[in-house]
């Protein structure tokens, strides 16, 4: 197996609605380290599809990433991707490489072991969510929220942004502010009741923003 493509969906209780062994049984994959890994991170980021990929599928994620510009042409069989403008990991200072090994480290590197490095991941990834989702709870107990579950509203809100990187282009129509301005408002409009957005008291939830938070690279 060379790559795992997984796609994050809500549903009302948060779990995973994908067969996760079906589909590493259908690519042949019998690593039981393999699977207990795609399985573990599966269970983190909710996917609907799990697809494993092989050098065959090469030209078609070729193509499908030419189609949606996150590679570019540079010559024959060549491609080119560019770095996001804003990438946090230009700055090394707040760039961690996290390896099992510590001759992994090198000059410029800010090294920290794997085992570290995982749960405080997972710890934060999970920090995220629960302040959007208690801060949805807290404004539906407002009678601020429409009614729309918390959790799949929390899963929305995140995934939208997540998604963002994808589609948007710096030199596109619009500027990285506008695009800000419409998401907060469709999201606002379609999550808060009439009105509810003028009020000026902000839920104590939106106020505990998990902190200390690194670009990390995990090998």
């Amino acid at each position: 197996m060379s790559w795992e493509h997984t796609r994050s969906t809500a549903i009302a209780d948060g779990s995973a609605q994908v067969d996760v062994d079906a589909a590493l049984d259908r690519a042949g994959v019998t690593n039981d380290r393999v699977r207990a890994y795609v399985r573990q991170w599966a269970a983190h980021t909710r996917p609907d599809r799990v697809e494993v990929v092989s050098a065959a599928d090469d030209d078609r994620l070729i193509e499908e990433s030419l189609a949606a510009g996150e590679i570019q042409p540079a010559g024959q069989g060549l491609y080119y991707s560019r770095s996001y403008a804003k990438d946090t990991a230009r700055s090394e200072e707040r760039t961690i490489v996290a390896t099992s090994n510590p001759a992994d480290r090198g000059v410029y590197n800010n090294w920290r072991p794997a085992s570290e490095m995982t749960p405080l991941l997972e710890e934060r990834m999970r920090a995220y969510f629960d302040l959007v989702r208690d801060t949805l709870r807290e404004l539906r107990a407002q009678g601020r929220l429409r009614s729309v579950d918390p959790t799949v509203a929390a899963f929305g809100l995140i995934g939208t942004i997540l998604w963002l990187p994808r589609w948007f282009r710096q030199n596109g129509r619009l500027s990285q502010e506008q695009v800000a301005r419409q998401i907060a408002d469709i999201a606002l409009g379609g999550l808060l009741r009439d009105g509810a957005g003028k009020k000026s008291a902000r839920p104590r939830a939106a106020r505990r923003m998990p902190r200390g938070s690194r670009k990390v690279k995990q090998r």
